[in-house]
């Protein structure tokens, strides 16, 4: 598959598990003519195609396939999302300087979204869509139907919220402490109405504080929709997130780091999980979990999940190994959209 023109046909979707210009307003993804400027692009027929490209990407179930799926079809294209990465790898050696902080800033400022509320001062993709972040190029930029297309639409700490990676989230309750807290976070039950996915309750342990960092453990059910030729297809998973942050001279700030995390579920999902990842915040874990489907009022299919409770431990690079944290969230039935594809019961 070219860069110059990606056909992205539908069994792809089965399989799959610059020179610089101006950058163009922020949110309003912008059109501009085709030219040679744009030669470090890659093109899409159609805004459908492009929507499909990060659908399959989102299917997948980790950072490694999907950098290992994005090298397969792309080469060595130079992403919004290596942009980022570099990043995080250039952060995990920031120290507490204010040379060193404003150094890097400099460096990948036009690129990247820099928060500035209160003292979050991490550096963040500029897109709501992390897996879009794949498909564009350093400067956000991408060609559709023969047009230059900005898809940046992250410029304030409020649409970062909204995306669900700030480290303030819209969940008041996460305390900052020098250990675990017990919160719960409530949901919609409809599916895809959370551009996060998520339904139901999830569990937040708040930020454990520690040696200058910090890491913060969630965990909670997501719906997550992909296509085949069939028509819509949705899952309900069991997600995992373990978030954490370093101190610089300006705040704290996300960068890359290494943890181990060992799960053991039972209720509405019964299993162990043991799991390693070493790239940048946040490590996600993703089970998918079987559900009983029942037919709701206006008809609506519902998607019933007993309780879950669960068990946590994380070994986390910049602290060590943290005490197990212990949770329930409750059953849920979750309204699915219509167009479906059952689950494997």
């Amino acid at each position: 598959m070219r860069r110059k023109r990606f056909i992205f046909a539908m069994c792809a979707i089965l399989l799959a598990a610059c020179n610089k210009e101006n950058i163009v307003e922020i949110g309003s993804q912008q059109e501009t003519s085709l030219s040679k400027e744009n030669a470090d692009m890659l093109q899409f027929t159609s805004e459908n195609e492009f929507q499909q490209a990060v659908q399959t990407i989102a299917s997948l179930d980790n950072k490694t396939q999907k950098e290992q799926w994005n090298k397969t079809k792309f080469g060595n294209f130079k992403s919004l999302k290596s942009v980022f990465d570099s990043a995080m790898i250039d952060a995990a050696k920031l120290d507490e300087s204010r040379k060193a902080f404003e150094q890097y800033k400099e460096k990948y400022d036009q690129y990247l979204y820099f928060a500035d509320y209160k003292d979050d001062c991490g550096a963040y993709l500029p897109v709501s869509n992390s897996d879009a972040a794949y498909l564009l190029n350093a400067d956000g930029n991408v060609i559709i139907a023969g047009k230059v297309v900005n898809k940046k639409d992250i410029d304030s700490y409020t649409k970062l919220q909204s995306a669900g990676v700030a480290m303030y989230d819209n969940n008041n309750s996460a305390q900052t402490r020098a250990n675990w807290g017990y919160n719960i976070i409530q949901h919609t039950v409809r599916a895809g109405e959370e551009r996060s996915g998520n339904v139901g309750e999830e569990f937040d342990s708040g930020w454990w504080v520690q040696n200058k960092r910090k890491v913060r453990i969630k965990c909670g059910r997501k719906v997550e929709k992909g296509i085949s030729i069939q028509g819509f297809l949705y899952t309900m998973k069991i997600h995992i997130e373990i978030s954490f942050r370093k101190k610089t001279w300006l705040g704290w700030a996300n960068y890359a780091s290494e943890t181990d995390t060992e799960g053991e579920f039972s209720g509405g999902y019964n299993g162990k999980i043991i799991y390693h990842e070493r790239a940048w915040s946040s490590h996600d874990f993703y089970q998918e979990i079987k559900v009983s489907p029942f037919a709701g009022p206006n008809g609506h299919e519902l998607w019933h999940n007993d309780a879950i409770d669960g068990k946590l431990t994380v070994n986390y690079r910049g602290i060590g190994l943290l005490p197990t944290v212990a949770f329930r969230i409750s059953a849920i039935n979750a309204v699915i959209p219509s167009n479906i594809i059952r689950p494997k019961k």
